[in-house]
């Protein structure tokens, strides 16, 4: 079936930062250039100039799962419950017309309370004249025990259950997707659901640009602000590598003035500002990856309890661009090392030893390690498009309507 419009629930779009905005910017244009009209409700909160150069309503009054701190039981019912009402109420506000059957929402972010809340929204709208929605999720929710050697989660699914039968009780035109293979059968398991695998769509930014021939830095650190991304353990990963390779150059990007307070007293003073060139604050998406490209290989030292069900939008940036990366074996980027479609390295032990090891071996064998990102960037970005994934999901949807 040919959707007329494409509407995009991206409530996580609430600053300039991270990949909400590129990933939005991406759909848009893939969007118009299918043919389809173009709509997207994003979180309240965003700057109002931002949300008029985007094309975007800036009008969901809560983060993805995030309504209020805590995880604790009672705050998460708090917070189901209140999304169970803020959502429908901002959709029957905010919608762009009437609905119809030829619309396709596509939620950006999915999580129980995103589901119950469009479950709600759906059983007021005539049966003939339901939205078909496209539900993605990007990773087990963080109430939930994911074993990373097993591959394995276990939790309270309750509220997961309750939101999918009510749900089914508004019977919806629907697809479920998930940016793991793995993951995507554990929720079809979980859930019983099919629940499709999609990858994490990749900026079309990076879609012109390529990896440096003659890079000033050896190796590159990105957005690895939050503990499940490492920043506690760089001090001690950036001595081992100055211990071992003096003249190592590197470039490491965070975030905000708390973690350079952080990260900045810890790194030794004959490196600061001569080996180690440290940005503070967020990048705009090309400046972003033209300091990538400028790095020979990338470094993500990631947590795999967090990172062996979900995808990294640096992973994906850094493949696209034809760089290597190092990342932990146990995590979903370090399955696609393994398995060759990806290049890099993968370190076993998150010991700072182990991952230093890795890092001055990747370097030692960049020429090759290189030459294979090279080969696989065309191929790694046309399967991480905005296009290749809208193309995906309506053909889900023809699928199921030809049955």
């Amino acid at each position: 079936m040919r959707f007329k419009r494409f509407l995009l629930l991206q409530n996580g779009l609430d600053h300039p930062g991270g990949h909400w905005l590129p990933e939005t910017k991406s759909l848009k244009e893939a969007v118009i250039q299918a043919g389809m009209q173009w709509h997207c409700f994003a979180n309240s909160r965003l700057d109002k100039n931002l949300a008029a150069q985007l094309n975007v309503d800036p009008v969901v009054p809560f983060l993805h799962g995030n309504i209020l701190a805590g995880n604790d039981p009672q705050t998460r019912l708090a917070s189901f419950m209140m999304a169970a009402e803020a959502l429908p109420a901002t959709l029957h506000r905010h919608y762009p017309g009437s609905p119809s059957s030829h619309d396709l929402l596509h939620v950006g972010w999915t999580t129980d309370l995103e589901i119950i809340g469009i479950a709600r929204w759906l059983e007021s709208i005539p049966l003939g004249s339901r939205p078909a929605i496209s539900f993605f999720l990007h990773r087990p929710p963080g109430d939930w025990n994911v074993d990373p050697t097993t591959l394995s989660v276990s939790g309270d699914f309750h509220r997961w259950h309750y939101a999918i039968s009510r749900l089914k009780r508004a019977q919806p035109r629907v697809t479920f997707s998930s940016l793991d293979p793995i993951l995507s059968t554990l929720l079809s398991q979980i859930l019983s659901i099919p629940v499709l695998f999609l990858p994490v769509i990749q900026g079309n930014a990076a879609a012109g640009s390529s990896a440096y021939p003659n890079p000033s830095f050896d190796l590159g650190i990105f957005g690895a602000s939050r503990p499940e991304q490492g920043i506690r353990r760089l001090p001690e990963i950036l001595e081992r590598l100055r211990q071992r390779h003096p003249s190592l150059k590197s470039y490491i990007q965070i975030l905000g003035r708390e973690h350079e307070s952080f990260l900045r007293p810890r790194i030794h003073p004959s490196w600061l500002d001569t080996n180690v060139s440290l940005s503070v604050g967020h990048l705009e998406k090309q400046a972003q990856l033209d300091r990538m490209a400028d790095c020979k290989l990338l470094l993500l030292p990631y947590d795999p309890k967090v990172y062996c069900l979900t995808a990294s939008a640096i992973f994906t940036d850094a493949l696209s661009l034809g760089l290597p990366v190092v990342v932990p074996s146990l995590t979903s980027m370090g399955r696609m090392i393994l398995s060759g479609t990806a290049t890099g390295m993968v370190y076993q032990s998150n010991d700072a030893d182990s991952v230093a090891d890795i890092v001055l071996k990747s370097l030692n064998n960049w020429g090759n390690l290189r030459t294979r990102a090279m080969d696989l960037s065309k191929g790694f970005k046309e399967r991480h498009s905005a296009a290749y994934i809208i193309k995906e999901v309506c053909s889900a949807f023809a699928r199921k309507d030809s049955r």
